[in-house]
């Protein structure tokens, strides 16, 4: 909520700047890509074969956890509702 006040949404980024970082990216992204079309039945095989290994470890995470401590802890979630930032800039 405060960066959404605080940030200025006309920040613009200069092609010099993203370049290096792109560069890099591309530089690891083509290789694996022209080899990824080249052997799709190798891709595909092991994409298939890793999958089940994903799910099972899915099912042994847990999930969120509050340790219950009677010590009168007080544990509270805030949820505010989408756009309410814009409604707040508006009403100003």
């Amino acid at each position: 909520m405060i960066s959404a006040l605080v940030l200025d949404r006309k920040t613009e980024v200069s092609a010099e700047y993203i370049r290096p970082y792109h560069d890099i990216l591309r530089g690891w992204f083509e290789p694996v890509f022209v080899y990824s079309v080249h052997h799709k039945k190798i891709v595909l095989s092991t994409a298939l074969a890793v999958h089940p290994a994903g799910l099972f470890l899915f099912t042994r995470l847990g999930g969120e956890f509050i340790l219950r401590l009677e010590e009168g802890d007080l544990a509270s979630d805030i949820m505010t509702l989408q756009g309410l930032a814009d409604q707040y800039r508006r009403d100003r």
